[in-house]
Order: structure tokens, then C-alpha cells, then sequence
């Protein structure tokens, strides 16, 4: 998992986060992060989302994500924001579905 807590105004390339054994239950978590950007990343397969934003998380920003399987599962709270788009330059819909 790569957890960004209290992180501000980072900037993370070509990251590959993949599940064994059920974890990480989120492959991307922000707790109190803000202005963080991912690019050329993904998350293969994670126990519950790909992308977890909480705690007024605000303005991180992912960019030519690939979610796999393909339906992007987030979890964002009424506090915070997310903006995801593919490789196409796509916006991706968060779903907070499991």
C-alpha cells in the first residue's frame, strides 16, 4: 500500500501496487492529504479499493491510472476530493462499492 498521512504536494511515477494475500485493503490511501499527484500508476486487484481518500484529503489528483480489474473502486468521504483519469485521459467515476 502506499499511504499518504498528513502528506502534502507530492508527486509518485510509475507505481505498481498489487494484492497478496487480501492486502492492502486500499493500494492508494490518503488520510489529511492534500495536492498529491499519481501518474502512470496502478492497483491490481486490492482486498476492498483501489484508492482511499479521507479526512479532508483535498485536490490529489491521479493521472493515466490503471485500475485493475477495471471498475475503479474508491472510497472518498464528504471531506475530501479525488480526480482520476486513464490512460485515454478519461475521467473515472469513483464507486464506493466494495
Amino acid at each position: 500500500r502506499l499511504k499518504f498521512d498528513g502528506a502534502f504536494n507530492n508527486q509518485v511515477n510509475t507505481q505498481s501496487i498489487r494484492v497478496q494475500g487480501g492486502r492492502p485493503s486500499a493500494a492508494y490511501d490518503f488520510n489529511n492529504a492534500s495536492d498529491n499527484t499519481i501518474i502512470d500508476s496502478e492497483a491490481i486487484r486490492p482486498a476492498d479499493y483501489h484508492i482511499r481518500v479521507a479526512n479532508q484529503s483535498l485536490n490529489n489528483v491521479f493521472t493515466r491510472f490503471a485500475p485493475v480489474p477495471q471498475t475503479l473502486k474508491c472510497y472518498v468521504d464528504t471531506s475530501s476530493s479525488v480526480t482520476v483519469t486513464n490512460a485515454n485521459g478519461q475521467t473515472l467515476k469513483c464507486s464506493n462499492k466494495k
